[in-house]
């Protein structure tokens, strides 16, 4: 029987080492599995600040329409008079108080664009710092999976550290967005 003493201690250190792998393999699918949890929630957030962003865009856009229609029903009150006088006839009450009204809500209308064109700026760069976000979680997930196959846990801490580094841009894509 003392011949099969070495095998059965190979035997057992083997079945320890799966044991460690095991464990070793249950906390990389966890954190990956994290990972993927965070990356879809930052995934839905880049997606609302892209819509927040083509929203503010089109509100500017509509706004920036309005204030070329005033000026043009301006232009269109200024002819209007000139040939009202030309023709020795005067303008209605209610066509010389619109082209008093009309000039002050120009102003008024670019300041609205301003808004909304920085509004855009900034809805649009936390899309881009969520998607940093997104695809460094992306290569964390891709990498743990490689670190289970090749057995190699130097793999799965760079996996850990794009992690971290795919969190920190999504708590600077918040901060950014709100």
């Amino acid at each position: 029987m003392p011949e099969f003493e070495p095998e059965m201690d190979l035997l057992m250190e083997d079945i320890e080492a799966r044991k460690l792998h095991e464990r070793w393999a249950n906390w990389v699918a966890f954190s990956s599995s994290a990972f993927a949890v965070i990356a879809a929630i930052v995934a839905l957030l880049a997606s609302y600040a892209a819509n927040e962003a083509l929203i503010a865009e089109t509100e500017k856009a509509i706004v920036t329409a309005l204030d070329g229609t005033d000026e043009i029903r301006t232009d269109i009150l200024e002819m209007k008079g000139a040939i009202f006088a030309a023709l020795g006839k005067p303008l209605s009450q209610e066509d010389i108080s619109l082209a008093k009204e009309l000039p002050k809500e120009i102003p008024e209308y670019e300041s609205v664009a301003g808004e909304e064109a920085a509004s855009f700026g900034k809805e649009m760069r936390a899309h881009n710092i969520f998607a940093i976000s997104v695809a460094l979680f992306q290569i964390g997930i891709v990498l743990g999976s490689l670190a289970i196959i090749a057995r190699r846990r130097r793999v799965w801490g760079f996996s850990l550290i794009l992690g971290a580094l795919g969190l920190a841009f999504g708590i600077w894509g918040v901060a950014a967005f709100v």
